[in-house]
Formats: structure tokens, sequence, C-alpha cells
């Protein structure tokens, strides 16, 4: 009898790399980056350690044009493409087709928030949608939620269910699961700072407690860009860690076949 020749290797033949000693150092290599943001935000901004605007300005976590902002659209797009060679992997090793749908599904989708977040185009999106409905929809800065929340929600619940058992199997889905629950943490943060309640009730707290309004506000949203950041950071670990799994024994290169 015939022993089964071997599968063929995932990727072309080069130096071994692990993986999963890999995913470990960008976990911890980005939650140290984050804490870094976090810090020079603080020490910038909040403790007015330099008076500079443009330094103040780029360090601000809240600020749309900042090296945070910057971070966290670079971030949702490695993250997307994880994904993608998550799911390369997933079709070429066992085939498992909801899973490998869901690491597609999450992953073009977290590129588009990157690019998103990049443009601000879910806010210019849910502007032009406010003003074709007029009413005071289209005066609120946040309206767009209105418009682009509900488009989240269903890709993140189709995403759950597809890839919910095949990282479950792997004891992968505590991350997945994290990073997810952050993320809605983050979004219903930008959901309270939209509302026209936040404002008077931002005064009134600064006032009761004889601070600035601004030490009550950018906590808050330091807190909400912060969670998000770390949602993203949890959900590639799935998405590394699946790839790691897949392609065990396998050898990595950047170079083609000769």
């Amino acid at each position: 009898m015939t022993a089964a020749s071997p599968p063929p290797p995932l990727l072309f033949d080069g130096p071994p790399v692990d993986l999963a000693r890999l995913a470990r150092r960008v976990l911890w290599t980005t939650v140290g980056l984050i804490v870094l943001l976090a810090l020079a935000d603080v020490v910038v901004n909040w403790l007015e350690a330099i008076d500079a605007e443009a330094a103040q300005k780029l360090c601000n976590t809240a600020n749309e044009q900042s090296i945070p902002t910057w971070f966290s659209a670079t971030q949702f797009v490695l993250v997307g493409l994880a994904g993608l060679l998550a799911a390369w992997a997933v079709r070429r090793r066992n085939g498992e087709s909801a899973l490998r749908a869901g690491c597609l599904v999450v992953g073009f989708f977290f590129i588009f928030l990157g690019l998103d977040d990049a443009t601000e185009l879910h806010e210019r999106l849910g502007t032009i949608f406010a003003n074709m409905h007029g009413g005071e929809e289209a005066q609120e800065s946040y309206g767009w939620q209105r418009f682009v929340l509900p488009v989240y929600l269903v890709v993140g619940v189709v995403g759950l269910v597809l890839v919910g058992p095949g990282l479950q199997r792997r004891g992968l889905l505590r991350w997945f699961l994290v990073g997810g629950l952050l993320m809605a943490f983050a979004q219903g943060l930008d959901y309270l700072e939209g509302r026209d309640s936040f404002d008077p009730w931002a005064k009134e707290t600064a006032g009761a407690w004889g601070v600035d309004k601004y030490d009550i506000t950018h906590p808050i949203l330091m807190l909400e860009e912060l969670s998000e950041m770390l949602g993203v950071t949890f959900i590639g670990q799935a998405f590394l860690r699946l790839l790691a799994r897949t392609l065990d024994g396998q050898r990595l290169s950047l170079v083609g076949p000769p």
C-alpha cells in the first residue's frame, strides 16, 4: 500500500517563520504603541507640556488629523489584510467555507473601515443622507450614525455567525468576541457623544466638579478611541493565530518560485 503523499506547501519554500511567536510580538508591540499614544495625548494636551498647537493636534487622540487617527486607519487595513490572508490559508488547507467566508467579510470590512477612517467617508455620507431628509438630523454633527450604525451591526453579526464556530473549535473565539465588544463599547460612547444632551451634561458635570468641560469630554473621547484600537488589536490576534494554526509546519517566503 502506497503511503499518502504529504500536502503541498501553502506558500513557496523559504526560511521558517514562527507565526505564533510573530502574533505574540504583534500583540505586545501594538498594545505598547497604543499606551504610548495615550501617554503622548495626556502629556501634550491634558498636561499641556508642549504649548505648540501643531504638536497638540498631532497628539490629540480625538483629532481626525492626528498620529493616533493615522495609526487607527493603518491598523484597520493591516488587520483586514490578515483576515484575507487567513481566508486564503483556510481555503488551501481544509476549505471550511463558512470560516473562509467570514474571514473575507470581516477582512474586506476592516479595509473599508481603514479607508473610511482616513477619509471620514461615513460622516460625509451621513451628512448627505440627513440633508436629503431634512429635519434636525441635518444639523447634528453625529447624524451619520443613524445611517451607518445599522450597516455596521449587520456586518458584525454576519461576520460573527460565519467565523464563530471555526474560531471556537481552535480556541480563538475569545479574541474575536473581546475585540468585538470593545469596538461596540467604543461605538456606544461615540453615539452618546453625539446626542444633544451630552454637551449640557458635560458642562453641568464640569461645573459640579470645578473643572473645565475639556477635562470631562476629552477623557471620554480618549476612552472611545483607545477602546476601538484595542478591539481591532484583539480581532487581529484572532486572524493571526488562525493563520498560525492553519499554516502549522509550513515554510514562508516572500520570493516566488523560479
